[in-house]
């Protein structure tokens, strides 16, 4: 009789000659283990469905499969002993092992599978690195500008005028993600067929990662720099003692004062110009009732060594209005609206110190 086996196709996935060559010896190595086990061993079973299922990944064709599962035919009778039932199974796994002599054999001549040699990485461009930069960038901009809207966080409030720009105009990240967008569409109508990319969600969220990190140190670094207190100390108001008073004027006589006159825009100045005087500048295009002219604003400080007592703030200019002064404290400020123009603004604040 013919012991039952199990037909399926050939599988497409085709091992390299190398490899199926090395599995092909382990298993003649492995049947050499068998002519001493049982004939109904089940150790025969796997190593017989093992080594068909080696020849089907080889890809060399039909043949070799049919002379293996014909390899499996026996001849059994009611009077045959166990030990000619494993005399018979043991003709056949020589017959199942010269199958598998022929198919290395055969696998010499031409490799089932062609190997083809190891692809070179892919890495980015010119094109490739201006979309990952643009659109980290549009997502930069954006992510501090919904951060700055949801959580009202002040820090970027004081961030020098042409950051300010960017992170508070959301059109800024949408010009930008477009412009990369283009770029990608493209990158991917003129790459040939056999070409290779970049990953881009990587590359760009590790970009995006450490521009984050670099506006974060700038930011920190920022805070610390306008924090910093002057160790000049010539201008300090002597230590006062346990009974000093605040006073307008000095012993003399010469009333404390402090004079600030400076451009509104604040052009060409940090915001902390010296100890004693801030200039800031801010785009809020904002308008008055009865007014569509969109108008900018200004703000001065003085930070007086004692509390304000007085604040004169008056524009030279005809574009610059609604000019006012706020006392908070030892701080003086002179605020205003502007629209064009840069007429110099004349702020100075009388204050108290203590003797």
């Amino acid at each position: 009789m013919t012991l039952p086996t199990n037909s399926s196709q050939q599988s497409n996935r085709a091992l390299p000659a190398k490899e199926a060559t090395a599995v092909l010896n382990r298993l003649i190595e492995d049947a050499r283990n068998l002519p001493r086990l049982a004939w109904d061993s089940p150790k025969r079973t796997q190593w017989k469905d093992t080594a068909r299922s080696a020849l089907e990944r080889c890809g060399l064709g039909d043949s070799l499969l049919r002379s293996f599962d014909s390899a499996q035919a026996m001849s059994v009778g009611s009077r045959t002993t166990n030990e000619q039932l494993r005399g018979q199974m043991n003709a056949g796994l020589e017959s199942m092992v010269a199958v598998l002599h022929s198919a290395i054999e055969q696998l010499a001549w031409t490799p089932a599978v062609s190997e083809d040699p190891p692809s070179k990485p892919a890495h980015a461009g010119f094109v490739d690195t201006l979309i990952i930069i643009l659109v980290s960038a549009a997502i930069v901009i954006f992510l501090l500008w919904a951060a700055s809207q949801a959580t009202g966080l002040t820090l970027f409030e004081h961030l020098p005028s042409w950051l300010q720009d960017s992170y508070k105009a959301i059109w800024t990240s949408v010009a930008a993600g477009t412009a990369g967008f283009g770029l990608a569409v493209f990158k991917f109508l003129t790459r040939k067929e056999n070409d290779r990319h970049p990953n881009y969600l990587l590359l760009i969220g590790i970009t995006t990662g450490c521009l984050l990190v670099a506006i974060f140190l700038l930011l920190l670094m920022f805070k610390a720099q306008t924090s910093k207190p002057d160790t000049k100390t010539d201008d300090l108001p002597s230590t006062p003692t346990h009974d000093a008073q605040w006073h307008d004027a000095d012993p003399s006589g010469k009333a404390y004062f402090d004079a600030f006159n400076m451009d509104p825009n604040c052009t060409g100045h940090p915001e902390r110009i010296t100890a004693t005087h801030r200039c800031q500048f801010d785009h809020t295009q904002i308008s008055l009732p009865g007014d569509n002219t969109p108008y900018d604003t200004w703000h001065l400080y003085i930070d007086a060594p004692g509390p304000i007592t007085d604040i004169v703030c008056e524009p030279t200019g005809s574009h610059e209005i609604n000019a006012r002064g706020i006392k908070e404290g030892n701080t003086a400020e002179c605020t205003g609206l502007i629209n064009g123009g840069d007429g110099e603004i004349r702020f100075n604040a009388k204050h108290q110190q203590q003797w």
